[in-house]
């Protein structure tokens, strides 16, 4: 069986990605906070 042993997200699309140690999700939903933000260049 599959375990999870890291969990991180991404606020910022392409930037460095934030450990998190939990993190509460639903079904058919996304991850809170990941890829909220864009840098345009």
């Amino acid at each position: 069986m599959p375990t999870i042993t890291h969990l991180y997200r991404y606020p910022i699309k392409g930037l460095s990605p934030e450990p998190l140690q939990r993190v509460a999700v639903q079904a058919g939903e996304m991850m809170p906070l990941d890829r909220c933000f864009a840098l345009a260049h």
